[in-house]
């Protein structure tokens, strides 16, 4: 029993180690024009499990290059111009590839029918290392990046740092904006302290102009009853 149990937790522990311990993808998203010209139109990495989905039987490939120009990944990229219930065809398509990240990589080329039509230096583009957040890289691969900076990625972790790229789910956000919050009340309320002070003050300011006024008005009629009397 105890034996049966033991293996039970063992390969649960191989199935759960994947997802707990999945390493980034990299996207790379390109505009391919029927005329074999491509341009980037986005990189983004996120964290999960890799499945290749490639189509094996495509006239397009891209292949990884590292910095001494081997080839250290392929994919077969599927496309097709052709608009479903049509006879027509588009000018341009969007084809994306994904892959695991990989810190060797350094050129990323495309070939139709094994001719080479587009080639991208891409290391920079991952992480430039120039001690700035910048472009498409994140926490998830580059250095340049801090852990819950503005980078385009939500780390939903506890960390006491607001994570700009969260829309919920941060917690630590959470904490930031109950301090706000607080501090908003706080500053509202002594505004209006100011302001009822202030209008105090100024009420104060009136009263012996109207005292003046009272007499003033006072010695008026006093002079005029006297002046009516005496006639």
């Amino acid at each position: 029993m105890k034996i049966r149990l033991f293996c039970v937790i063992i390969v649960f522990a191989f199935i759960l180690l994947p997802i707990s311990y999945a390493e980034p993808v990299c996207e790379f998203s390109y505009k391919l024009n029927r005329d074999n010209t491509m341009e980037l139109l986005d990189f983004y990495p996120y964290p999960t499990n890799f499945r290749d989905t490639s189509w094996k039987d495509s006239k397009l490939v891209a292949k990884f290059y590292d910095g001494n120009n081997l080839e250290t990944d392929l994919v077969y990229v599927l496309f097709s111009f052709l608009i479903p219930d049509s006879m027509g065809y588009r000018n341009s398509i969007i084809v994306s590839i994904s892959r695991p990240c990989n810190s060797d990589w350094k050129t990323l080329k495309f070939f139709y029918d094994k001719k080479e039509i587009y080639s991208q230096q891409i290391d920079d583009l991952m992480c430039n290392n120039n001690n700035i957040c910048e472009n498409y890289e994140t926490s998830l691969i580059c250095s340049d990046c801090a852990h819950s900076s503005q980078d385009g990625w939500c780390e939903l972790v506890e960390d006491n740092i607001c994570d700009p790229d969260c829309i919920s789910g941060d917690k630590d956000c959470e904490k930031d904006n109950l301090i706000l919050n607080n501090e908003k009340i706080e500053s509202n309320l002594n505004n209006f302290i100011e302001k009822e002070i202030e209008t105090s003050s100024n009420s104060y300011y009136l009263i012996p102009l109207m005292l003046l006024l009272f007499l003033a008005i006072f010695f008026l009629y006093y002079k005029h009853s006297t002046k009516f009397f005496n006639k």
